[in-house]
């Protein structure tokens, strides 16, 4: 676990998003910090632009397997090469 005082609560969830940590539990688990901060960490990096938010899709695609996220996750239905 990172020690929460060695850096802002900002760097911190900002670091635990580029060690692909994914949700608050998550990212209140690798540094220590409360899910109420990191919840507002994570707004206030949206509003200023330093996260980007974007829709999870369910299922896949008619057109592209393998295009989303699910990919990297392990999906059952990507296609191999």
């Amino acid at each position: 676990m990172t020690d929460p005082t060695a850096a802002g609560p900002l760097a911190l969830v900002l670091a635990a998003f580029d060690g692909q940590v994914r949700s608050t539990a998550q990212i209140s688990s690798a540094t220590g910090l409360p899910a109420m901060v990191v919840e507002a960490a994570i707004e206030h990096l949206l509003t200023q632009g330093r996260l980007q938010s974007t829709p999870l899709v369910s299922g896949c695609s008619a057109t592209a397997c393998g295009s989303c996220a699910l990919l990297t996750a392990g999906c059952a239905g990507a296609k191999r090469a």
